[in-house]
Protein backbone atom coordinates (compact mmCIF):
# COMPACT_ATOMS: atom_id res chain seq x y z
CA UNK A 1 0.00 0.00 0.00
CA UNK A 2 2.75 2.56 0.74
CA UNK A 3 4.21 4.04 -2.40
CA UNK A 4 1.18 3.66 -4.65
CA UNK A 5 -0.12 7.16 -4.01
CA UNK A 6 3.36 8.62 -4.36
CA UNK A 7 3.98 6.75 -7.61
CA UNK A 8 0.65 7.97 -8.94
CA UNK A 9 1.54 11.54 -8.03
CA UNK A 10 5.05 11.17 -9.45
CA UNK A 11 3.70 9.95 -12.79
CA UNK A 12 1.63 12.81 -14.21
CA UNK A 13 0.30 10.86 -17.17
CA UNK A 14 -1.31 8.23 -14.92
CA UNK A 15 -2.99 10.75 -12.65
CA UNK A 16 -4.05 12.77 -15.68
CA UNK A 17 -5.63 9.63 -17.13
CA UNK A 18 -7.63 9.07 -13.94
CA UNK A 19 -8.69 12.71 -13.85
CA UNK A 20 -9.78 12.46 -17.48
CA UNK A 21 -11.79 9.29 -16.78
CA UNK A 22 -13.49 10.80 -13.73
CA UNK A 23 -14.19 14.03 -15.61
CA UNK A 24 -15.77 12.15 -18.52
CA UNK A 25 -17.89 10.11 -16.10
CA UNK A 26 -19.00 13.31 -14.36
CA UNK A 27 -19.91 14.97 -17.66
CA UNK A 28 -21.78 11.85 -18.79
CA UNK A 29 -23.73 11.54 -15.54
CA UNK A 30 -24.46 15.24 -15.10
CA UNK A 31 -27.71 15.32 -17.17
CA UNK A 32 -28.97 12.21 -15.39
CA UNK A 33 -28.20 13.69 -11.96
CA UNK A 34 -29.80 16.99 -12.94
CA UNK A 35 -32.89 15.19 -14.26
CA UNK A 36 -33.21 13.13 -11.08
CA UNK A 37 -32.81 16.22 -8.91
CA UNK A 38 -35.37 18.15 -10.94
CA UNK A 39 -37.88 15.32 -10.82
CA UNK A 40 -37.47 14.84 -7.07
CA UNK A 41 -37.78 18.58 -6.41
CA UNK A 42 -40.88 18.86 -8.62
CA UNK A 43 -42.37 15.78 -6.97
CA UNK A 44 -41.69 17.26 -3.53
CA UNK A 45 -43.33 20.56 -4.51
CA UNK A 46 -46.22 18.70 -6.11
CA UNK A 47 -46.81 16.59 -3.01
CA UNK A 48 -46.47 19.35 -0.43
CA UNK A 49 -47.70 22.55 -2.03
CA UNK A 50 -50.31 21.33 -4.48
CA UNK A 51 -52.14 19.06 -2.07
CA UNK A 52 -51.10 21.11 0.98
CA UNK A 53 -50.85 18.11 3.26
CA UNK A 54 -47.90 16.56 5.11
CA UNK A 55 -46.15 13.71 3.42
CA UNK A 56 -46.95 10.46 5.19
CA UNK A 57 -44.73 7.43 5.00
CA UNK A 58 -46.38 4.00 5.43
CA UNK A 59 -44.89 1.91 8.18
Amino acid sequence: MPGTLASTILRPQVSFLFVKIYYNLYIALLPLIRRLLTHSILYFIHQNLLYNKPTTYPD
